[in-house]
């Protein structure tokens, strides 16, 4: 869970600092606490079923920054 939590802290500060800013402390880590949580299961559940290693990490990836893509080409 380690490797989920470093990596979505990352993304959210180089990607979605918007984001970061408009949460508060404790809801910021909330997120990362859950999201990498739940990254870790999907990996974990990924490879109980059968998928590889990369299937594995890519449905894990998605479950971290699903919903929180910034899209750089919408109007503002």
């Amino acid at each position: 869970m380690d490797y989920y939590h470093q990596f979505f802290r990352t993304y959210l500060t180089e990607n979605r600092q918007d984001l970061v800013d408009s949460l508060g402390r404790d809801d910021f880590f909330s997120l990362l606490e859950t999201r990498s949580k739940a990254a870790a299961a999907a990996f974990e559940q990924a490879r109980l079923a059968g998928h590889d290693m990369t299937t594995a990490q890519e449905l894990a990836m998605r479950v971290l920054v699903e919903g929180l893509e910034s899209d750089e080409n919408s109007p503002d």
